[in-house]
């Protein structure tokens, strides 16, 4: 799972029941609209798994975030 707050972005894997969270740097920005920073997570995880297409799940109750994951689909190497 990945997590933004403020300007980090961290990656929580959990293996055997142990849960490890780890700091993303390419992930690290500024920007502080979190509708399209989700974007660019997407791309990210698509862009970062060779070999297989990921399928990333987003949640929030937000219109903005489903029209814009809509319309940036098509540029998101993952299944949305």
């Amino acid at each position: 799972m990945y997590f933004a707050l403020e300007k980090s972005c961290h990656l929580y894997t959990a293996t055997y029941g142990v849960i490890e969270a780890d700091e993303v740097k390419a992930l690290v920005s500024g920007h502080e609209e979190a509708d399209t920073r989700l974007i660019f997570i997407a791309n990210f995880i698509g862009s970062n798994c060779q070999g297989i297409t990921p399928t990333v799940v987003v949640r929030s109750g937000d219109t903005d975030v489903f029209i814009l994951l809509l319309y940036h689909q098509i540029h998101v190497n993952a299944n949305l």
